[in-house]
């Protein structure tokens, strides 16, 4: 069956509310206040199921001035509209201001329905049809049908209801894809059921077992129960008007503006626009103050035009919106502007970007982003949004910030030569990063390694990946990736190679001569007896001028020792890579069977050892993990249990 949202607009008093009731038998005026003053102050709604094929969810709308922002948030979502006018008013100010809603509203169907024929002479009534002829040229209801009824006594209903149903068969169904996107326009208490929400359905599709989130809070919420039109379901989809009975939200709580959404994607207090101004509005300047309304949300909003330095009446241009609040508007969402006062509609238009960088200065490049933005493509949408990132970006994060479901947008190929932004596989995501920062790190990785083949000439291997890590400024998840992504280009382009755990420029190779090789066998030899006593750098530098070797060269021979397994460097010192195992297997075994643990000094008796050297060893098995210190005393790990049993 096919599911479709009518909405009402016309002025107060036209007859939209009893023109509901002849059509559905149902009356949308429920609220006492509303019996009292007999007019609609709040969004009404009803149901109209034509046949088998077609149901139609009705919203009421109020026509008075003062509630031009209900109508706004009861105009969000409806497929088609009855733009209702009574037979002895005519055309009234809020007849055009509803019109020009709906049409900023992206409105684009509707029908026109002459009421109250019951009071209006023949002539009277072809006048009037003459009218809404001119009235609604060029707008969306050009060439629309007009239909003439009483909703007192029931004449023109039922010609009404056929050109209801010829209209919705040239009308799709909203897309079900997408997240779940729901307006909260009202909130309120069943007893023996708890808390009950409606709203139109704006995208996505929702099973009675998925989590809902409120937004902008971002608190997840249980669904009781699901209903559209009064029926329980287990399902409700884009294009209906419904009902959700919730868990986790308590009256107090609920704000309006809320929206309830699949995915707890950010709000936002700026966004940049597409916008035009009614013809029979007032020049806007540069800057200006005014009011922000999107479905049931509100703000006040300071508007900054960005490629024109004033917007005139029927003319569109881009702009900065800084909102006082945080509001749930993603992509493509329609809003209306009003005077700050609210009592004057100025015009309205869509959103192109919900998370925009702050522009100060309206440069040509900005200009052209949000022309590319404006024209829709899904691709240069996602790209732009990523392009304002320094540091990668993954597509599931992008999906986040545009509200997008990332299932209906992994597979968009957006592989594309010379482009600003590259592209990268990083654990079953999509990265993009912009080819400068890209460069930049790339050269910056380059050199790091190089120079450090400069300063350690004999050791074959290069820096690893914990080491590369502290070059990049950015978050820690974000490093992880762009890491990644840099060695991969360097490997890929033959400059870098990798080596046990670290990597080496691909051509970096040691070489020893005879003399080399005779003083790395000095070196290591006189680590090895010094045994337990760890010799001072002085003492080295001293020793080995008379071996012919320098400063320089011992350092690089001693970390070449280091690396490569034969010695230990800890505070300054080195120790014979044996003297550390040999210690090490004695202190586990010690700590196996002594549940007390060991102190330095009965350390020191157990290796025949000085104190200074015990402190060594307990500091370079800390680091490993197979001791833990307790105050003065030392106890086995896990790891170094699992370690014994190795040995």
């Amino acid at each position: 069956m096919k599911h479709l949202i009518m909405g009402t607009a016309g002025h107060i008093d036209h007859g939209k509310t009893s023109l509901i009731r002849a059509l559905s038998g149902q009356d949308c005026d429920t609220h006492p206040e509303e019996k009292q003053k007999g007019i609609t102050i709040h969004l009404g709604f009803s149901h109209l199921q034509i046949n088998d094929e077609l149901d139609i969810g009705i919203i009421d709308v109020p026509g008075h001035k003062n509630f031009i922002n209900t109508m706004i948030a009861g105009a969000n979502g409806i497929d088609f509209v009855l733009l209702i006018i009574a037979a002895d008013s005519g055309i009234m100010p809020q007849t055009r201001e509803h019109l020009q809603v709906m049409q900023m509203l992206k409105v684009n169907k509707g029908i026109i329905v002459i009421n109250k024929i019951d009071l209006a002479d023949d002539e009277l009534l072809e006048i009037l049809e003459l009218e809404l002829v001119e009235f609604t040229e060029n707008t969306f209801l050009d060439n629309s049908p007009i239909v003439k009824v009483s909703a007192k006594d029931g004449t023109g209903i039922d010609e009404l209801k056929d050109e209801i149903a010829k209209l919705s068969e040239g009308i799709q169904e909203k897309s079900k894809q997408g997240i779940y996107r729901q307006y909260i326009d009202r909130l309120f208490s069943i007893k023996g059921f708890g808390t009950v929400i409606t709203g139109t359905v704006l995208s996505g599709r929702l099973h009675n077992t998925d989590t809902l989130y409120l937004l902008p809070e971002k608190e997840s919420i249980k669904i009781k129960r699901l209903e559209r039109h009064g029926l329980e379901v287990t399902e409700i989809q884009a294009g209906d008007r419904a009902s959700i009975n919730l868990t986790g939200l308590d009256n107090k709580e609920y704000k309006k503006g809320m929206l309830l959404s699949s995915m707890p994607y950010d709000s936002t207090n700026l966004i940049d626009v597409e916008l035009n101004l009614f013809a029979n509005s007032n020049d806007l300047p540069l800057w200006s103050q005014t009011l922000f309304v999107s479905g049931s949300a509100e703000a006040s909003a300071k508007i900054h035009l960005l490629d024109k330095d004033k917007l005139k009446p029927g003319e569109t241009a881009f702009a900065q919106i800084h909102l006082d609040r945080y509001i749930p508007v993603v992509y493509n969402d329609s809003f209306i502007i009003r005077k700050s006062s609210g009592d004057i509609t100025l015009g309205g238009g869509r959103v192109i970007d919900a998370q925009p960088l702050h522009h100060r200065r309206r440069t040509e490049k900005m200009k052209g982003a949000l022309k590319k933005l404006a024209e829709g493509d899904l691709r240069s949408t996602i790209k732009l949004t990523a392009e304002k990132h320094i540091f990668p970006i993954s597509l599931k994060d992008i999906s986040f910030k545009l509200a997008l479901n990332y299932n209906e947008i992994k597979d968009i190929d957006f592989n594309d030569e010379n482009d600003y932004q590259v592209n990268y596989k990083d654990n079953n995501d999509l990265y993009f990063w912009l080819q400068p920062q890209l460069t930049r790190y790339y050269n910056r990785v380059r050199r790091h390694i190089q120079s450090w083949h400069k300063n350690n000439p004999y050791d074959p291997n290069g820096k690893t990946f914990d080491e590369l890590l502290a070059l990049f400024e950015y978050p820690k998840d974000k490093k992880q990736v762009a890491v990644n992504w840099v060695i991969n280009t360097l490997i890929n382009d033959e400059i870098v190679e990798k080596r046990e755990n670290t990597y080496a420029i691909t051509n970096h190779k040691v070489v020893f001569t005879v003399e080399t090789n005779k003083a790395l066998q000095w070196i290591e030899n006189f680590i090895k007896q010094s045994k337990m006593k760890t010799p001072l750098w002085s003492e080295m530098c001293q020793k080995s001028k008379y071996q012919g070797i320098d400063d320089k060269l011992l350092k690089h021979l001693l970390t070449y020792l280091v690396r490569r397994g034969k010695a230990y460097y800890i505070e300054e010192s080195y120790i014979y890579y044996k003297i550390v195992d040999n210690c090490r297997i004695t202190l586990l075994q010690y700590l196996y069977e002594h549940k007390e643990g060991i102190t330095v000094s009965t350390f020191r008796d157990l290796i025949n050892g000085n104190r200074k050297i015990c402190l060594l060893l307990f500091a370079i098995y800390d680091i490993e993990g197979i001791v833990r210190r307790e105050e003065d005393y030392r106890f086995i790990t896990e790891k170094g249990r699992r370690f014994l049993e190795t040995v």
